[in-house]
C-alpha cells in the first residue's frame, strides 16, 4: 500500500484517539501536531489571527497566565506554572521582556492564571494560585498587588521586587476543585473562577464559583475568620477543560479558553454576570494551534484577544473577534 494511502487511512483514527484522550483526560495528543504545524504559514490563513511576536525568553517556558497591562500599551504581565519562582513578567507584544517582578511575601505552588483590571481607578494585579490537578489541596490563594507603575528601558530588562498588597485565602464551599481560569470583573470587585472539569463518569457540569473582592483591595489583611473564606458555586460552566479566562476592560465580555478553542459571553443589557451565567450560550472563537495553549486576555479594546502556550519560544497571537459574535441566551427549557 502507498505510503499517502495508509496515511490517508490512519489519519482518522490518529484524530479519534486524540479526541477520546483530550476528552477523558484532559492531555494532549495534538502537542506534537502543533509542533508540526505551529510556524509563520498559519499567520496567512485567516484574516482575523496575527502573530505579533516570539517570546524567547529562557525563563518563560511554562507559561499559564496573561493579563493586558493597564498602565503600558501593548504589553502583557504573565507568569509561569508551579515549581517557578514567585515573579511576574512584563512582555510587550513583540515578546522582548521589559521587566521582572519578584513578589515579596507570595508562593508560587501553583499559579494558574492572572487578571488585571482596575477598581475604583487604581489598576491591579490578581495571581490564581489555584491549580489543584488531584483536588487536593484544601486551601488555594488569590495574590493581589497594585500594578507597578516603572520608568521602563525598551532594551534592558528592569529587575524589582514589589511588595504583596493582600493574600486572599480561599476554599470552596463543596470541597477541593481544580481550576485554572480566573478573573475579576472592575466594574465591581468580584472575583469569578471556573472548575476545570474533565470528562468523567459523573454528570456534574464545572462550577463556577464568586467571591466579593472588595474587602481585600484596601490593603488591610482580613484575619477575624482567621481561615479560608469560602467561594460560593453561582452557576455551572458548559465547557470542560477550561484552562483560562479573563474580562473585557469594560467588564462587559468573557472570553474562557480550553486547549483548542475559545468561548465569547457578553453581557446582556439588565443584567449582572451572576445572573448571566446561570443561563448563557457563549459564541464559539477558533484559535491558533498551540502546542499547550492555557493563557488568554483581551487587548485594551475588547475586539480581540491575545493567547500564547507553555513550552519555550512560543508565538504571542492576536486573534480578532469578529463582528456580531455577541450570544443570545440559552432558551428555557419547558
Amino acid at each position: 500500500m502507498k505510503p499517502l494511502r495508509l496515511l490517508a487511512l490512519l489519519l482518522p483514527v490518529l484524530i479519534g484517539l486524540g479526541a477520546l484522550v483530550y476528552a477523558g483526560t484532559g492531555t494532549l495528543f495534538f502537542v506534537s501536531l502543533a509542533k508540526a504545524v505551529q510556524d509563520d504559514e498559519r499567520e496567512g490563513g485567516s484574516r482575523s489571527l496575527t502573530k505579533l511576536g516570539v517570546l524567547r525568553s529562557g525563563e518563560l517556558r511554562e507559561i499559564s497566565g496573561i493579563a493586558r497591562s493597564s498602565i503600558y500599551p501593548k504589553s502583557f504581565w504573565c507568569h509561569n506554572d508551579s515549581g517557578h519562582p514567585p515573579k511576574l513578567y512584563l512582555v510587550r507584544q513583540d515578546g522582548h521582556v521589559l521587566a521582572e517582578c519578584e513578589i515579596i511575601g507570595a508562593r508560587n505552588a501553583d499559579w494558574e492564571d492572572i487578571s488585571s483590571f482596575e477598581y475604583g481607578g487604581v489598576p491591579y494585579l490578581a495571581i490564581g494560585d489555584i491549580g489543584d490537578n488531584r483536588r487536593r489541596r484544601d486551601n488555594i490563594a488569590v495574590y493581589l498587588i497594585r500594578e507597578p507603575d516603572l520608568e521602563l528601558k525598551s532594551d534592558e530588562r528592569i529587575q524589582f521586587k514589589t511588595k504583596l498588597l493582600n493574600k486572599v485565602l480561599l476554599q470552596y464551599e463543596d470541597g477541593p476543585r481544580d481550576c485554572e481560569a480566573m478573573g475579576v470583573v472592575g466594574t465591581t470587585g468580584e472575583l469569578l473562577l471556573i472548575e476545570k472539569r474533565q470528562q468523567d463518569r459523573t454528570s456534574q457540569k464545572p462550577g463556577v464559583y464568586r467571591l466579593d473582592l472588595r474587602p481585600w483591595l484596601s490593603g488591610k489583611l482580613d484575619r477575624k475568620k482567621g481561615g479560608a473564606t469560602e467561594l460560593r458555586r453561582i452557576a455551572e460552566f458548559p465547557i470542560r477543560n477550561v484552562t483560562g479566562m479573563a474580562f473585557s476592560k469594560d467588564s462587559q465580555k468573557i472570553i474562557a479558553r480550553d486547549y483548542l478553542a475559545a468561548h465569547l459571553i457578553t453581557l446582556q443589557p439588565g443584567k449582572n454576570w451572576v445572573t448571566q451565567l446561570k443561563r448563557f450560550d457563549p459564541k464559539l472563537v477558533a484559535l491558533p494551534l498551540e502546542r499547550q495553549g492555557e493563557a488568554i486576555c483581551f487587548d485594551s479594546t475588547g475586539t480581540a484577544v491575545i493567547t500564547t502556550s507553555e513550552f519555550q519560544g512560543q508565538p504571542i497571537w492576536q486573534v480578532t473577534l469578529e463582528d456580531g459574535s455577541e450570544q443570545r441566551d440559552r432558551p428555557r427549557r419547558k
